[in-house]
């Protein structure tokens, strides 16, 4: 009965992180369906496969808040809000478009998972660092604000790449938090 309801309570808490996590790109309003990160109770004991190294994508470090974690490859299982920084697959990768875009998402609030519980910290100016396909791309942050958890965050485009951190708000219930950053400089590294 108690392994019944510990099971119960982290499906509940999985849940009600991603109502905050809702994007797909339509312009100027990002949605995603949160189902596709979570893994159905059915399947909870099924034998996954295991993470190789070519299932890391990137790297995202953020230097203000002591973030330094692997993004993996939306098709990797490891890809997955309860395992480490999810990017969502309506990104646009720094190659495949001059003017791309890249979500990331992860949980607030506290404990191991907790990898964008001090995103609140950040502010105008701050640097993330995206490193893919040998390339160190600096972001700088160019906005932090909250938004209701509605299914949708607006984000203005700009004419150069941008990345988009969100997690739910640690100071309300009933909003998200977004830090919208633009690409400042690339180095191609070796």
């Amino acid at each position: 009965m108690l392994k019944k309801f510990f099971i119960f309570s982290f499906y509940v808490g999985i849940f009600i992180f991603f109502i905050c996590s809702f994007y797909h790109v339509d312009g100027k309003v990002i949605t995603t369906n949160y189902k596709s990160f979570v893994t159905p109770i059915n399947n909870i004991n099924n034998k996954i496969n295991p993470v190789t190294k070519s299932d890391i994508l990137a790297q995202v470090r953020i230097p203000k808040i002591n973030v330094d974690e692997e993004i993996y490859k939306v098709s990797s299982s490891s890809n997955n809000v309860n395992k480490h920084v999810t990017i969502l697959k309506e990104s646009i990768l720094p190659n495949d478009d001059k003017n791309g875009i890249i979500f990331l998402a992860a949980h607030s609030g506290s404990g191991h998972l907790a990898y964008f519980k001090d995103l609140d910290k950040l502010q105008n100016g701050d640097n993330v660092i995206f490193t893919y396909n040998n390339v160190i791309y600096t972001y700088q942050v160019v906005d932090v604000f909250e938004e209701e958890k509605d299914g949708d965050i607006e984000i203005s485009k700009s004419n150069s790449q941008q990345l988009v951190l969100t997690t739910c708000s640690p100071h309300n219930d009933d909003k998200q938090l977004i830090v919208d950053t633009i690409l400042i400089n690339e180095k191609r590294v070796n």
